[in-house]
C-alpha cells in the first residue's frame, strides 16, 4: 500500500483506502472519517488502529509512505518500530523536496 504524506490530510484519505483495502468495517471507517469531534490526528491513530487487526494476518507486507515532506510531521502517523502487529513488513519512506 501507498501512503501519500504530503500533508496530515493527504495522509487521512490515504489510511482510509488502506482500511478499505484490508476490508475493514465500512461503518467504522466512516465513522472515524466523518467525525466532528476528532482531530485529524486522532482519526489517523483510530484508523491505525482498524488497520493494525488486519495488518497481523499478513506473513509479508511493503508499505510505501510516498511525497514525505517532513518526518516530523508524518513519524508519529507510521507504523511503530518494535510493535509486535507491525513486526512482518517494510516501510519505505519517499521524500518530496519542492524545487522552485
Amino acid at each position: 500500500m501507498t501512503l501519500n504524506a504530503k500533508s496530515l490530510d493527504t495522509l487521512l484519505e490515504s489510511y482510509v483506502s488502506f482500511t478499505r483495502n484490508l476490508k475493514c468495517p465500512d461503518y467504522s471507517v466512516t465513522n472515524i472519517r466523518d467525525s466532528k469531534d476528532l482531530k485529524t490526528e486522532e482519526m489517523i491513530a483510530n484508523l491505525k488502529t482498524l488497520i493494525i487487526t488486519k495488518v497481523d494476518l499478513y506473513t509479508s507486507w511493503l508499505l510505501v509512505v510516498d511525497n514525505v515532506t517532513s518526518i516530523s510531521l508524518v513519524h508519529a502517523h507510521l507504523p511503530e518500530p518494535g510493535n509486535e502487529k507491525w513486526s512482518r513488513g517494510q516501510m519505505l519512506i519517499t521524500t518530496k523536496k519542492d524545487v522552485i
